[in-house]
C-alpha cells in the first residue's frame, strides 16, 4: 500500500506545473495556464489563432502566449512596454508617415524602463532607431527590443511601445 501512495504522490508531483512568475527572459514556460485567470490576466489575440495572457496594469506587461489549438500549453512568452499616447487630433490623415515618424523619434525616458526591467535583472543600454538594446546587469546577455508605434484611427491616437516576444 505504501509503494502505491508514493508512486500517486510522484506522478502528481510530475503532473504539476509551475505558477507563472511573469519573467519574460527566463525559460519557464511549463506554467499552470489556468492561473491566469486567478491573477485577472486579460486574453489579447494576438492573430493566427494565438493569444497572449497579459498582466493588465503598470507599463511593462509581461504575457505568455499560447495557441487555440491547446489552451494548456505556453509557446511564447514577453513583454509589452507602454511608453505613451500621443494624440492626433486635427490631423488630416493620421497615417501620415511624417507625423508616425516624428512621434516615433520623440523622447523616450529610458531611466523609468530601466526601472521596469531591473525586476528581471536587465536594464537600458541603447536606442539606434526603432532598436533598443538592453543588457543584464552582469554584462551576460543582451537583447534587442523593437520599438513601434500604432495609430488607432476610431481613437485618434497613436501608441508607441517597446515589445519582446521569445518563443518555446
Amino acid at each position: 500500500m505504501k509503494k502505491h501512495t508514493l508512486l500517486i504522490a510522484i506522478m502528481i508531483l510530475i503532473a504539476c506545473k509551475q505558477s507563472p512568475n511573469y519573467n519574460p527572459f527566463d525559460n519557464q514556460f511549463d506554467i499552470s495556464v489556468k492561473d491566469f485567470t486567478n491573477n485577472r490576466c486579460d486574453t489579447i489575440s494576438a492573430g493566427c489563432g494565438y493569444f497572449n495572457l497579459q498582466i493588465t496594469s503598470g507599463k511593462l506587461r509581461p504575457f505568455y502566449q499560447i495557441h487555440y489549438d491547446n489552451f494548456n500549453e505556453v509557446v511564447a512568452k514577453g513583454f509589452t512596454y507602454y511608453v505613451d499616447t500621443n494624440s492626433l487630433v486635427g490631423m488630416n490623415d493620421i497615417y501620415d508617415e511624417y507625423v508616425l515618424d516624428s512621434i516615433l523619434n520623440s523622447f523616450i525616458d529610458f531611466k523609468e524602463l530601466s526601472i521596469e526591467l531591473s525586476r528581471f535583472n536587465y536594464i537600458f543600454s541603447e536606442q539606434k532607431g526603432e532598436l533598443i538594446k538592453i543588457i543584464k546587469k552582469d554584462m551576460t546577455d543582451t537583447i534587442s527590443l523593437r520599438l513601434g508605434i500604432y495609430p488607432i484611427e476610431k481613437d485618434s491616437i497613436a501608441v508607441r511601445e517597446i515589445s519582446y516576444w521569445k518563443g518555446k
